[in-house]
């Protein structure tokens, strides 16, 4: 499998990721998604019967947010945004934030004035 990686992420938002892809050799590839930040594909193998690359990036998605004020931001300042995007995406999604936990989300443990009940 490699990793699809959306063009549209600015450079140096996603290098740890990128190095952590490349310390663990994970492929990855840059490739435009119309929706989030991470899909994924299956390279031709004919060996494994796969004849031509297989792109999920219509089928699966992934939003990377980096941390709980990140998203809280997007739930108030970009709401309709936000909606507009998982709305379109694949039915497959999921949103990834990197430095939050659940624990901290319902005990409001983050900098932003979003209660987190509203979470």
């Amino acid at each position: 499998m490699t990793i699809l990686v959306d063009t549209r992420e600015k450079d140096g938002k996603n290098d740890h990721i990128i190095k952590y892809f490349d310390a663990m050799k994970v492929p990855w590839k840059k490739y435009k998604l119309d929706f989030c930040d991470y899909s994924c594909m299956l390279p031709k193998n004919e060996e494994h019967g796969i004849l031509r690359d297989l792109y999920f990036d219509g089928e699966i998605a992934a939003e990377r947010k980096n941390s709980l004020e990140e998203i809280s931001g997007c739930f108030t300042e970009s709401r309709n945004r936000l909606k507009t995007e998982f709305a379109l995406a694949p039915k497959h999604k999921v949103m990834i934030i990197e430095n939050g936990s659940y624990d901290a989300m319902v005990n409001g443990q983050y900098d932003t004035k979003y209660n987190n009940k509203s979470f």
